[in-house]
């Protein structure tokens, strides 16, 4: 079938592959449909942009006596979009109270890393 896609984010120009792939066949219970026309949805283009996808920034409190850190270890895999994990030694169940420089400074960082060409 004909297909564009992308691998990596950037500008549709850069990025954009047109090509063939295979036919996807159908598991039991599903049926494969002919597309003639497919339109493209602007959260496809955020985040073949770099801008989308739902991003992901957990903040954990290392000394979270509520909510014990090891509850947000593999998270990433329920997440078919970028998920970033912190751990705040020292830091409680409040994490933006009681270390609000860290946390702040750590969503800067996560936000600028996920800029195109960052």
């Amino acid at each position: 079938m004909r297909a564009v896609w992308f691998e990596r984010k950037g500008p549709a120009r850069d990025v954009l592959v047109a090509g063939e792939m295979p036919d996807p066949e159908p598991d039991i219970g599903q049926v494969r449909v002919r597309i003639k026309v497919s339109g493209v949805n602007p959260s496809d283009t955020k985040t073949r942009g770099g801008f989308g996808g739902n991003l992901r920034l957990m903040i954990h409190g290392g000394a979270d006596p509520c909510n014990d850190p090891s509850t947000s270890e593999g998270e990433e895999a329920f997440f078919t979009s970028t998920f970033s994990r912190l751990v705040l030694e020292g830091v409680g169940h409040f994490p933006q109270r009681e270390a609000p420089h860290a946390v702040s400074a750590a969503i800067l960082e996560f936000l600028q890393s996920q800029r195109p060409n960052a």
